[in-house]
């Protein structure tokens, strides 16, 4: 019983590394960097490493910025408090299925 040390509760899976990445920008800076690595490599092959390096930076630098600065609160009708990527994400989800839900009939028609 000694060795258990206790965790305290308001800890979560979005647990803030460094004051400025949480896991989920983490995992996504190493999956970019990963693709830029990638690309980097194809773009050699043909001698254009220099476009592949910064192509990759560019990637990298893209993906994990969205996933670390949210929406300002003040803008609630564009996502406040969300993350970029978030936002993104139903922006294009939005643009496939465009519903309009009517109000007390339990059913949406379609624009």
């Amino acid at each position: 019983m000694g060795l258990r040390e206790d965790r305290p509760p308001e800890f979560s899976n979005d647990e803030r590394w460094w004051t400025a990445f949480t896991r989920q920008s983490l995992v996504v800076f190493l999956l970019s960097s990963g693709i830029a690595i990638f690309i980097c490599f194809l773009l050699s092959k043909i001698h254009l490493t220099p476009v592949g390096i910064i192509l990759g930076l560019l990637i990298v630098f893209m993906s994990v910025v969205m996933t670390i600065f949210p929406v300002p609160g003040n803008d609630v009708l564009h996502g406040a408090g969300l993350v970029l990527w978030e936002v993104v994400f139903h922006i294009v989800i939005r643009k496939k299925k465009r519903f309009i839900y009517v109000k007390m009939t339990g059913s949406k028609e379609e624009i």
